[in-house]
């Protein structure tokens, strides 16, 4: 069976109703089995489209041609590939290990198997993860194991940008991971919705906000890539087949979830976060973590 309702949008009126609702015990997280596998992302803007940097107008990279950049001003595939080459080259000038899989039949290989010029290639994501997480824009999109994680990057966000609605997002990967859009499955087309999580060597963040990334690879030359992509939830919704699991013959939850908070919460819901023991500390290994600490107690 298939479910027809992909998404479920819920709303909370106060911090402490929100941060009871992400709670990993609740049973709304866990209606079937143990073997669910939710990740979560935290938006400070609930009205957002889950849309990669990316895949977002910029004009940061004056040193790139027109043809990095699509009609919407945003970068290219190629535009993409450009800057991520730029940044192996200068680790590599600077002595410094560019990330990858152990092996190219490592945990990625499956995720997707693609042509020799599919942008990305699994082994090109590593190294991606680590220019994401230092600020570079790429078409991965962070997610995290831990809806607490979700929250504390919502939350911040709304209080430096003072948005109307902040949410986090929550995606059930256990129902597409068994057909996540390798190229023999029927509804794969030339672009694929990927889920993947790299190796943390020399990505301590990672480690700390127990990330993974979703992104839409291209099946093809990635030079000739210059559509306009459209954002991850809105091809979730119109091309992922979630699986029904059923639970005594009733239907399980939607495969992707919605919770949203009025921004005015934001700052309670950073104290209840930090007595939860997440804040810019224990989610920024090192000094940076300290030093954004202290400029985040004004919003408390």
């Amino acid at each position: 069976m298939r479910s027809e309702q992909k998404i479920s949008e819920e709303r909370f009126d106060t911090a402490l109703q929100f941060i009871h609702a992400l709670n990993p015990t609740e049973s709304s997280w866990h209606p079937r089995s143990t073997t669910i596998n939710w990740i979560f992302r935290g938006q400070e803007d609930a009205s957002w489209n889950l849309i990669a940097s990316a895949h977002r107008p910029t004009n940061e990279f004056p040193f790139l041609d027109d043809n990095c950049f699509r009609a919407n001003g945003s970068l290219s595939a190629r535009g993409e590939r450009e800057i991520a080459n730029r940044f192996e080259e200068m680790l590599r000038e600077r002595g410094i290990d560019v990330p990858r899989f152990p092996t190219r039949s490592s945990s990625a290989g499956w995720y997707w198997r693609g042509h020799e010029n599919s942008w990305p290639a699994p082994d090109d994501i590593p190294a991606l993860a680590l220019a994401q997480h230092e600020g570079l824009p790429t078409r991965l999109l962070d997610w995290t194991k831990s809806a607490y994680v979700a929250a504390y990057f919502a939350a911040t966000g709304a209080c430096r940008k003072q948005t109307s609605e902040l949410a986090v997002w929550a995606l059930e990967a256990t129902s597409i991971e068994d057909s996540f859009f390798l190229p023999e499955v029927e509804h794969a087309g030339p672009l694929s919705l990927c889920f993947v999580k790299p190796p943390a060597i020399g990505n301590q963040r990672l480690v700390a906000q127990a990330g993974y990334f979703t992104y839409i690879a291209f099946d093809g030359d990635y030079e000739t890539d210059n559509r306009a992509l459209p954002p991850q939830d809105i091809y979730a919704i119109q091309h992922l087949q979630f699986a029904e699991p059923l639970v005594g013959g009733l239907l399980c939850a939607p495969a992707i979830r919605k919770l949203t908070l009025p921004s005015e919460h934001a700052s309670e819901l950073l104290h209840y976060l930090s007595k939860h023991g997440y804040d810019a500390t224990t989610l920024f290994p090192g000094a940076v973590g300290a030093v954004r600490h202290l400029f985040e107690l004004k919003f408390r």
